[in-house]
């Protein structure tokens, strides 16, 4: 058999497939046939093809006219969606479970110098010179607190020295009630307290009970207690009652009540007392003083009233009787504006 054309044969038919083959890809080219319609199910985009020739126009320039603030505020693009079921308002499921007895608001405190945690017994103890804690408008401070969290009592302590003086007093303060005690005893929860060897301050007059009960943010009770209106740690003279009621800012009442000049009492029992802690000016007796004069006899002297007649007058009457009959009165009326000026006029009649 004849092989001389074989070579010929098998370039023959590379060069026939080459050639079919770019007739196929010219051919396919010229009619718009390419890969990309191959995925157009995948890739298919909803915004429409323009035509070649709008394609190749000329752009036109967009004139976008101004609107109002007021108008342009209130236009939103994004569309409104109308009794759309598929959103749904649901309230926030976050819980968590409160200890029982727990205070209604956080309790701040500090210690200077350390703090103890009784976990079993749920109780915590301060040391410091002044350790606090702070609840709502309460202050307490001391140099010895206890916390206990089951009975959400707070105790606090003084503090002595190696001779037996009280270097540190334990200070309670709610409001404008301030007060000083040896021992205080007080329930955060109900607030409401027991304190011992107490003073404190109501309007003009100093306070000190062996036991102070408060009951309310306005009433406490006094055990064995004297009032005075000096300031210091032994007044020079003071008012003693075993039982004593106050209302805060306004009244004190007492059971039998006799005074003590320099802590020596004077056997001069009276049944009752009352007593006004009504701080700034108003109306009301003046008290009289006892003197004696040769020619006149015993005095009661400067026996009187006050009366305000308005926020720039005010009257002041006044009276003397004597044991020998004679007697005297006046009238002080006086008028005065702030920083500005002041006067007065007086009115006297004496009968001897």
């Amino acid at each position: 058999m004849n092989q001389t054309n074989k070579g010929k044969a098998k370039i023959f038919s590379v060069w026939l497939c080459a050639t079919m083959m770019l007739i196929l890809t010219f051919y396919h080219k010229s009619i718009g046939i390419n890969a990309g319609n191959i995925h157009i199910g995948l890739t298919y985009d909803t915004i429409p093809v323009l035509p070649k020739r709008v394609q190749k126009s000329k752009p036109q320039p967009i004139t976008i006219s101004p609107k109002p603030a007021a108008e342009a505020l209130s236009t939103d693009t994004l569309p409104v969606l109308s009794n759309d079921t598929s959103i749904i308002n649901t309230a926030d499921t976050f819980s968590f479970k409160t200890a029982k007895g727990a205070l209604d608001v956080p309790v701040s405190y500090h210690a200077d110098d350390s703090m103890v945690v009784d976990v079993p017994n749920n109780s915590i103890r301060f040391y410091g010179q002044s350790s606090s804690i702070k609840y709502a408008d309460n202050t307490l401070e001391a140099p010895q607190i206890e916390y206990d969290q089951n009975s959400n009592l707070v105790k606090a302590h003084h503090v002595k020295d190696s001779a037996g003086k009280v270097i540190a007093t334990a200070k309670f303060e709610q409001g404008d009630f301030k007060s000083e005690s040896d021992t205080i005893v007080f329930n955060m929860k109900t607030q409401k307290g027991l304190t011992k060897g107490t003073y404190t301050q109501q309007g003009e007059m100093y306070v000190y009970g062996e036991k102070i009960k408060k009951v309310s943010d306005d009433v406490f009770y006094a055990l064995k207690g004297r009032f005075t209106t000096c300031n210091l740690d032994t007044p020079h003279f003071a008012f003693v009652s075993s039982k004593i009621k106050f209302i805060k800012n306004k009244m004190a009442f007492t059971g039998p009540v006799h005074p003590e000049f320099e802590g020596v009492p004077v056997p001069i029992i009276l049944p009752f007392g009352i007593y006004p802690l009504t701080q700034g000016r108003h109306s009301g007796l003046l008290a009289p003083s006892f003197s004696a004069n040769d020619q006149m006899g015993l005095a009661l002297d400067g026996l009187g009233y006050y009366k305000i007649l308005g926020p720039n007058w005010d009257v002041i009457l006044r009276g003397t009787l004597y044991s020998y009959g004679g007697w005297t009165a006046s009238v002080n009326p006086q008028y005065y504006k702030r920083y500005r000026y002041r006067g007065n006029m007086g009115f006297n009649v004496q009968r001897f």
